[in-house]
């Protein structure tokens, strides 16, 4: 996972999972946004969009 998408994968929890949020705060359009979270979801096998693996992800210290 790129450092870009890290940063992503942690200001989508600090947004409560709002893609929407995410994207005004990064000043990215929200199709980028879900673009990198599928990204995400392709490499690890953990969906960002799921509660439990946005845990996961984030215990492993994304």
């Amino acid at each position: 996972m790129t450092e870009q998408q890290s940063k992503i994968v942690k200001t989508f929890a600090d947004c409560n999972m709002n893609v929407q949020a995410t994207a005004n705060l990064m000043c990215y359009h929200r199709n980028t946004i879900i673009y990198h979270l599928q990204k995400v979801k392709k490499e690890t096998g953990l969906d960002p969009m799921n509660f439990y693996d946005l845990v996961k992800l984030l215990n492993l210290g994304v």
